[in-house]
């Protein structure tokens, strides 16, 4: 059996990868363009993060070692948050389907004083989220950092931080594209599997 590259050669290998995955998809834009390809990725803040069961975790450790999708919600949205959570129904259905194990999706709240994890996870219940499929909010003083990252910089009118959008992560938890609003599943997926091959060359 062949061994494993050291992590410098791993870390070069990834690079490279992410590299050539985004130099294969449209729309190429700066770290703070609307949406369209992170050039370069963005890595996730040190920002600490409690998931819907209660467990105390950091976002990097949410994202690290596999592939994720993303959005920000907040569980008393009746807009636009329940139509991204049937698209994110639709990306688990697809995934559930093909058994893909390494890829992740995550929904994060921008409530960040009024979200606890029952509140999660009556959400989950309620959007019928499995387990590839958590929740999680930042504390409050980390709120902000988080949605500076997803935005690439201050937010505004051009970056909607909770329910048009899906956030695209590689396994070394970089933020490596941002969808158009209301990405169909299928696309979502399609883009989840272009990146899987690419950092598995």
């Amino acid at each position: 059996m062949k061994p494993p590259p050291s992590a410098p050669r791993r870390r070069v290998a990834a690079g490279g990868a992410a590299a050539t995955f985004s130099a294969a998809w449209p729309h190429p834009s700066s770290a703070s363009a609307a949406h369209g390809r992170v050039d370069p990725p963005r890595p996730a803040p040190d920002v600490a993060m409690t998931r819907d069961d209660g467990e105390r975790t950091t976002l990097d450790r949410l994202l690290r070692g596999r592939i994720t999708a993303a959005h920000f919600m907040f569980t008393g949205c009746a807009s636009l948050c329940p139509v991204l959570a049937a698209v994110f129904a639709g990306i688990q259905e697809r995934l559930d389907a093909n058994r893909t194990p390494r890829f992740a999706l995550l929904s994060i709240s921008v409530d960040a004083m009024g979200e606890t994890p029952a509140s999660l996870q009556a959400w989950r219940r309620r959007v019928g989220a499995g387990d590839r499929w958590r929740a999680a909010v930042p504390r409050p003083s980390d709120a902000d950092p988080t949605l500076r990252w997803a935005a690439g910089g201050t937010p505004s009118f051009a970056f909607d931080v909770h329910g048009s959008q899906v956030l695209l992560l590689d396994p070394s938890a970089r933020l490596v594209f941002r969808t158009g609003d209301l990405p169909r599943p299928e696309h979502v997926v399609r883009l989840m599997h272009e990146l899987d091959a690419a950092v598995s060359r």
